[in-house]
């Protein structure tokens, strides 16, 4: 178990650029090399306006909280006593969707993630 707050990865990132995630960051990923050296490197960086071969990179915490407070999305991570093990809830557009057997929290947290990009990204592609 780890006791830092994981980044989210490179696709993630990208994933988080096309739902329209504009918070602040500490960090970001380029995704191309430049001349500032190659891609798919995890820069330091601080702000949210980025260039284009770069892709701020929250941490999954900050990217969640930004699902509740922006996209008002409803979810949980939870450990089940019995099975010993995580797992999560989204409630989203009237539906229930749940997934469990996640040895660490942080396996929840980052397909939480991944499950709530797919979401809203669906949705998006549903609209055009």
């Amino acid at each position: 178990m780890t006791k830092e707050l994981q980044i989210v990865s490179r696709e993630q990132a990208i994933r988080l650029c096309e739902v329209g995630f504009d918070w602040d960051c500490y960090f970001a990923w380029r995704l191309e090399n430049n001349e500032f050296g190659e891609a798919n490197i995890l820069v330091d960086f601080q702000g949210s306006n980025v260039l284009p071969d770069y892709a701020v990179a929250p941490t999954v915490a900050l990217a969640l909280k930004w699902f509740r407070e922006e996209k008002l999305m409803c979810f949980s991570i939870e450990y089940h006593n019995t099975h010993r093990r995580y797992y999560y809830n989204i409630w989203y557009s009237h539906k229930h969707f749940e997934r469990p057997d996640f040895y660490t929290y942080d396996e929840a947290e980052s397909a939480l993630l991944d499950a709530l990009l797919d979401l809203v990204i669906n949705d998006k592609n549903n609209e055009k």
